[in-house]
């Protein structure tokens, strides 16, 4: 039997160093981040005798809400998942008006307050002859 190695669970904490076969793992997930399992019925993940994890769970946020052409966000480009509470700011680019909520929050249901704006052409004001 092998002892497992400590698995790579992003947004979290691992709190024992070593882990021998049929040991649970103790994961706490960093603030905003909730806990997700596999098998939503079996809420351990346990060491097996050939050294690998079974159940190994994920800390989640909101996933990245989709960006809107013609228009950026206060947000990393490499970040994928938001802890609960962050507030993301949306602007369009000149030419562009705003339409839809300009901030969303992420909630503790690890949705979104709201469906991202969409940044529509300001229309060219007509030339009278």
């Amino acid at each position: 039997m092998r002892d497992c190695r400590i698995p790579q669970i992003d947004d979290a904490e691992i709190h024992n160093r070593t882990y021998r076969h049929g040991d649970k793992l103790i994961v706490t997930c960093h603030e905003g981040f909730k806990i997700r399992y596999p098998d939503l019925y079996n809420m351990v993940s346990l060491c097996r005798d050939d050294g690998t994890w079974d159940n190994l769970p994920l800390c989640q946020g909101c996933l990245r809400p989709l960006a809107s052409s013609n228009g950026y966000a206060n947000i990393s480009e490499l970040q994928t998942s938001f802890p609960v509470g962050t507030v993301i700011s949306y602007q369009c680019c000149p030419g562009y008006k705003l339409e839809g909520a300009e901030r969303l929050e992420c909630l503790h249901s690890l949705i979104w307050s709201t469906s991202p704006p969409r940044c529509l052409a300001l229309e060219a004001p007509s030339r009278s002859h």
